[in-house]
């Protein structure tokens, strides 16, 4: 019996404020906060610079909408999404 091939890419998207959802729908995201003042992600802190990564298993699919709240004023968050075709 044959694996199934899968095809992945990765996409890269930018947020500045105050726009605030980022729609997943995709097998794994990395979501760093490129900005100077904290952001919440879903209601958890990330702070300047640091990211977090969720990802699934081979196949998977995240349907999440992770809302993005800035914390202190404006503020940037860059993502990238891993979407299997």
């Amino acid at each position: 019996m044959t694996q199934p091939t899968y095809r992945y890419q990765f996409v890269h998207g930018t947020l500045s404020y105050p726009q605030g959802q980022i729609y997943s729908d995709c097998n794994a995201i990395i979501i760093k906060n490129t900005g100077a003042t904290n952001i919440q992600l879903n209601g958890d802190v990330i702070l300047p610079g640091d990211s977090i990564t969720l990802a699934g298993l081979q196949g998977e699919l995240d349907t999440t909408t992770y809302q993005v709240t800035y914390v202190g004023g404006a503020g940037s968050v860059s993502y990238w999404k891993k979407i299997y075709r």
